[in-house]
């Protein structure tokens, strides 16, 4: 079984729930420059929930052969709203203190196409769930999002977001489904590997898994 499997489980049920959402912008006369209002995490949660469900019914009304368009729109639309640098950070814990600048940078993309592909087919299969959402709680620069979603075939369950207060808005860092968090499991099995063999062992599987994504969806 690959090492990532457990985690796809985890964040199979909730990516198509992620994405973008500007911060609004208010002009105040022809002089004077644009100010951003920092959209509430909620609100830009809710906002990209509605953006990549109107790309996926757009896509249910064309029809198929428009896949890899899809999955480039869908990229874009929820790439934003991510921490990506965060989450790798959080995900390798105390290693993430050992790496060189350079290895860091060289990581955080490796950890996003990892993301990525977990998320686009799930998202695909988007099937119309309601989302209720529960309560939002925001304590200084973070801030977390309770939400539950519900299936057409009555199931339901828990999917709360953390967010902290970034330059360009709120954005996700952890994301937990039925209390189960998903930068504590990634950290758990990244640390297994790097213990039982090493750093470099874990980036090339990393590596060999964005070949095989690659191989699969050579224009996106």
């Amino acid at each position: 079984m690959k090492f990532w499997v457990r985690t796809m489980a985890v964040t199979g049920l909730l990516t198509f729930l992620t994405g973008s959402a500007a911060s609004e912008v208010i002009f105040r006369g022809r002089e004077t420059p644009p100010r951003q209002v920092m959209v509430g995490p909620t609100a830009r949660i809710k906002a990209t929930v509605d953006e990549v469900t109107a790309i996926l019914r757009d896509k249910s009304a064309r029809g198929m052969g428009h896949s890899e368009m899809e999955r480039g729109r869908l990229r874009q639309t929820i790439k934003p709203l991510f921490d990506f640098n965060e989450m790798a950070k959080r995900s390798l814990g105390r290693y993430w203190t050992e790496l060189t600048q350079e290895q860091r940078k060289a990581f955080v993309p490796l950890f996003t196409g990892l993301l990525e592909i977990t998320y686009l087919a799930r998202i695909e299969s988007y099937s119309d769930e309601k989302i209720v959402y529960t309560g939002e709680k925001i304590e200084g620069s973070y801030a977390e999002v309770g939400s539950r979603i519900h299936s057409a075939k009555g199931d339901a369950f828990t999917v709360d977001y953390r967010l902290h207060r970034a330059e360009n808005g709120w954005r996700i860092y952890d994301v937990v489904v039925e209390n189960i968090s998903m930068v504590n499991n990634y950290r758990s099995q990244f640390n297994r590997i790097i213990s039982k063999s090493s750093y470099e062992d874990l980036v090339a599987r990393l590596e060999q898994t964005i070949v095989q994504r690659d191989a699969a969806h050579p224009n996106g």
